[in-house]
This record gives structure tokens, sequence and C-alpha cells, in this order.
């Protein structure tokens, strides 16, 4: 149990993705902070380190996320996200997104922080739709054309942003802020507990919210904590065999 304490978040969550619901129990962020050690992670939680050691261990190994993200090929990985997060995030922030003005139109003289929820719901979307859409026109391309070259021992040229670490650095400061974002979302709603009265509006409103909250962490995690990674040592292994120039 000791072992486990000094591992990174991220270590633990490629070694077993069930942790990763073991950890949302805790409420500790392994999206965005998974270069920190557990007891690190439990301290700034104000987690008990011995307790979420042990639950960690208890958990089971399972797929919780359509096969282990650590046997999954960059392009592989890259499928995944796109196919099954960002066609979910694209489709419920527009789904959200019109709820989300009946809701207010409907309750928000009698519970005004719903506007407020929708001001940072807004800006989640803006925000949303630009980062997918560098992911999938600039970063995504490449990393797929570097493990096809990789493959096939072919030359590629360097992209316009020289490193894939550099894009990496911004689009994961751009998590940071969804996961702001997604904090402040929490706190207007108080952890999204519904207001007396609540109408069927406003509860499917919540769980929408919720479950996309839910899907966006384990996009985040799958981006910073598994191929951003895996990405940087592709482009190790194709400089190292003279075929990134």
């Amino acid at each position: 149990m000791a072992v486990i304490k000094t591992k990174t978040l991220r270590e633990i969550t490629l070694e077993n993705p069930q942790a990763t619901r073991a950890l949302e129990r805790l409420n500790i962020d392994y999206w965005c902070r998974g270069h920190l050690s557990l007891t690190d992670a439990c301290e700034a939680a104000g987690v008990d380190v011995q307790a979420a050691a042990l639950e960690l261990e208890r958990s089971a190994i399972a797929d919780i996320d359509g096969g282990l993200p650590q046997q999954k090929s960059a392009s592989d990985l890259i499928d995944h996200i796109v196919k099954k997060h960002h066609v979910f995030a694209r489709n419920e922030a527009f789904r959200l997104a019109v709820l989300m003005e009946a809701v207010c139109s409907e309750d928000g003289q009698r519970n005004p922080e719903l506007r407020d929820l929708q001001l940072r719901f807004l800006t989640l979307c803006n925000d949303l739709f630009s980062h997918l859409k560098k992911e999938e026109t600039d970063l995504f391309p490449f990393i797929r054309s570097m493990d096809e070259a990789l493959g096939q021992g072919r030359p590629l040229k360097a992209p316009a942003f020289i490193s894939v670490r550099n894009p990496e650095r911004m689009l994961a400061w751009e998590h940071d802020e969804t996961n702001n974002i997604l904090n402040k979302m929490r706190s207007i709603t108080a952890e999204y507990t519904l207001p007396d009265g609540a109408g069927q509006g406003i509860r499917e409103l919540y769980s929408g919210l919720e479950a996309l909250e839910k899907d966006l962490r384990q996009h985040i995690h799958l981006e910073n904590n598994v191929l951003f990674p895996l990405a940087a040592e592709i482009e190790e292994q194709a400089r190292a065999a003279g075929l990134l120039s």
C-alpha cells in the first residue's frame, strides 16, 4: 500500500482504469491533476490517503472505456476520443443549450442562479467548440501521421508548431479552464441540487449537465494522461530514427 501512495494519479489510472471511479467517489481530480502523487492529491482534496489507497487497491481492474487506453495505438485512441467524446460533447452542448434557454425562460425569475449558470455554460460551449476544432484540424492529424510514419519507416516533415509538446501544453491549459468552469457550474447549482418545486425541465437539465461533466472528465483524462504523453513518445522515437525533420 505504501507504493501506491507515491504513484502519480496518471500511473494509477493507466495501470487500473477502474480506479477513476474510486477517485471520482473520493472527489479527487485525476483528469487535470494526473501529475500529482496520490499523497499530494489527497492532501489537496482533504482526503485521508490511507483510506484512498485502500479503496484504490480494492478496486477491480476492469475496462470502463472501450478497451484499456494503454493498449490502444495513438491512431486508435484518437478515433475513440473523437467518435465517443467529441461527438457526445458537441451533441449534448447543442441539446443542453436549447434546454437551458427554455428552463431559464420558465424558471429564471424564481431561480435567478439559472441565468448565471447559463452564462457559464455558454462560455463552456464556445471554448469547447474552439478546442475540439484545434484538436481535430491540427494536432490529431499530425499525431496520426507520426504514428503511420513510424510504423512504415518513412520520413515526415515537422509541423508549423515544431513539436507536439507545444499544442499539447496549450490544450492542457484549456482543459484546466474547462475544469474551472465545470467547478463553477457545480458551485452555482450547489452540486446540482434541485431547487424546491423543480419541474421536469430543470431535472432533465441538471441530469444532462452532470452527464456532460462526467464525460468531459474522462475525455480530458484520456488526452492529458494517455494520448499526449504517447504522442510525445512517438515524436521522440521518430526523431531518434531520423524520420522527423
